[in-house]
């Protein structure tokens, strides 16, 4: 399972090396690599990579803070 290659890095990029639909698989082993591992296993440079921040970063923060 892709899910045990290790930190959410190695899960991704494990995912993407099985081929096929490879955006696919990696977005659906990078969400479950997400949800067990939390937002700051992202590595950084890949967060910061993204673009809509202003979109997105507002949205984020409210759902981060929600109780």
């Amino acid at each position: 399972m892709v899910l045990d290659r290790g930190a959410y890095e190695q899960v991704v990029k494990g995912a993407v090396g099985l081929g096929h639909d490879t955006d696919t698989t990696a977005a659906v082993a990078g969400g479950a690599a997400g949800v067990r591992d939390g937002i700051h296993a992202i590595p950084v440079r890949w967060r910061e990579a993204l673009r809509g921040h202003d979109l997105l970063d507002p949205l984020l923060q409210r759902l981060l803070h929600r109780q």
